[in-house]
């Protein structure tokens, strides 16, 4: 009788949920976008793009790193800091800036380690392209404000040109690789 009264305690004790319980809270990590990609961008030119890291759970999210990885990283740059923690629900943007050394596609990550129980380590992956003819309105400016060029004509493809003075009529440009200062040129009429 008194081995099968101890063996009763024995299995009922672990059952029990005698005493105080202890409850975890974890930080919890989410990213808004899960991934920012650049589209086209000249080289040598500097596009920024925002990330919005939120913390979800019920605790602190504190911060171990934040860093750009990958071939291409060096074509990223963090624009903006990182706090060491994030109290639950608060909302921090990071800016991440994608200036591309080289024509091509570029990728990267940006690798947040954490103390977060659903991504202890989160992967953000990075994403551009450099053209050397991108046509965007957002980066190729308007030349005839009357201050150093008037009419810069059509350009397919503008190769490497380093210094030629200021455009007044360059008329159409097929091939002259990338344009760093258009300086002063009265008129190239077309360049092939």
């Amino acid at each position: 009788m008194f081995r099968a009264l101890v063996l009763a305690v024995l299995v009922l004790v672990p059952a029990c949920n005698c005493g105080p319980q202890v409850m975890r809270t974890f930080g919890e990590i989410d990213v808004d976008p899960g991934a920012l990609d650049f589209g086209d961008v000249r080289p040598q030119v500097s596009l920024e793009r925002s990330i919005a890291i939120t913390n979800r759970g019920s605790a602190n999210l504190s911060f171990t790193s934040v860093q750009l990885t990958g071939a291409d990283a060096p074509s990223f740059s963090l624009g903006s800091s990182t706090p060491t923690s994030l109290a639950p629900s608060q909302v921090v943007v990071v800016k991440v800036i994608f200036t591309p050394r080289r024509t091509g596609s570029h990728a990267a990550r940006l690798v947040i380690s954490t103390n977060a129980s659903n991504a202890p380590e989160l992967l953000v992956p990075l994403i551009g392209t450099a053209s050397a003819a991108v046509v965007d309105a957002g980066q190729n400016r308007d030349a005839g404000s009357g201050d150093g060029g008037v009419d810069a004509g059509s350009v397919v493809d503008a190769g490497s040109v380093v210094d030629a003075g200021s455009v007044v009529d360059a008329g159409s440009v097929v091939d002259a690789g990338s344009v760093v200062d258009a300086g002063s040129v009265v008129d190239a009429g077309s360049v092939v």
